[in-house]
C-alpha cells in the first residue's frame, strides 16, 4: 500500500474505534446513578440492568482497541513523536481495558451477590481501588498521547493543523485537569475524568486525516 493509503486506513479505524466508544458511553444504564460514586446505587444498577452494562463494556473495548491500533498504525507511517504517542495510548489503552472487563465481570458478579442479601466481600473496596488506578493511568496516559500526537501533527508540513492544535490544547488542559482534580463537577468528579472525553481529540484527527491528501 502507499502511504496515502496505509494513513487513510489508518485514521478510517481511529474514527472508528472513537464513534464506537461514544456509542458504547451513550448506551450506558442510568448514567445519573451507576456513576455518582455511591457503590449501593452503582451495584443496584449493575444487578437489574447487567445486560446493558456489558453491551456498553463490550462497545467501549471495541472502541479502545480500534483507537489504539489505529494509532500505533498513524505512528508506523508518520514521523516523531506520533509514534511515541501512539505507544503511549496504547499501554493506557490495556489499563483502559482490564478496567472495563473487570468491571463488567466481577462487578457484575459482586452486585447480584449484594442483591441476593449476601455481604460484599470484604476485599471489593481494594479491587475497586486497583481498577481506579489503572483507570487514572490510562486517562494520563491517552492524554499525554494526545498531546504528544498533537505536536507531531502541528510539526508536519502541510498537515491538518486544526486537529494538531486542538489535539495538543485538549490533552495538555486535560492531563493537568486529571493530576489536580481540577475543575470537577459535585455529581461526576473531573470534568475530564469522562473516558468518552478522551476520544474526542481522535476523532477530529481521524476526520481530518481522511480529508486530508499528503503532497
Amino acid at each position: 500500500m502507499t502511504f496515502d493509503a496505509d494513513l487513510h486506513v489508518a485514521a478510517w479505524t481511529v474514527v472508528a474505534g472513537s464513534i464506537l466508544f461514544f456509542v458504547g458511553a451513550g448506551a450506558a444504564p442510568e448514567p445519573s446513578r451507576v456513576f455518582t460514586g455511591d457503590r449501593d446505587l452503582y451495584l443496584d444498577v449493575l444487578h437489574r440492568r447487567e445486560w446493558r452494562w456489558r453491551a456498553m463494556t463490550v462497545l467501549m473495548v471495541a472502541g479502545v482497541v480500534l483507537t489504539a491500533a489505529g494509532l500505533v498504525a498513524l505512528g508506523q507511517v508518520w514521523s516523531q513523536p506520533f509514534g511515541i504517542g501512539a505507544t503511549s495510548f496504547a499501554i493506557g489503552a490495556a489499563l483502559g481495558v482490564i478496567f472495563l472487563v473487570t468491571r463488567a465481570m466481577i462487578d457484575v458478579d459482586v452486585a447480584h451477590l449484594a442483591a441476593a442479601g449476601g455481604p460484599v466481600p470484604d476485599d471489593f473496596a481494594r479491587w475497586q481501588r486497583f481498577t481506579g488506578v489503572c483507570f487514572t493511568t490510562y486517562l494520563l496516559l491517552a492524554y499525554a498521547a494526545t498531546l504528544l500526537v498533537g505536536i507531531a501533527v502541528i510539526a508536519r508540513a502541510s498537515a491538518p493543523r486544526f486537529a494538531g492544535w486542538f489535539a495538543v490544547i485538549f490533552g495538555g488542559v486535560a492531563f493537568v485537569a486529571n493530576v489536580t482534580g481540577w475543575p470537577r463537577t459535585e455529581r461526576f468528579g473531573a470534568v475530564f475524568e469522562p473516558p468518552f472525553m478522551v476520544h474526542i481529540p481522535p476523532l477530529i484527527l481521524g476526520i481530518s486525516l481522511l480529508r486530508w491528501h499528503p503532497s
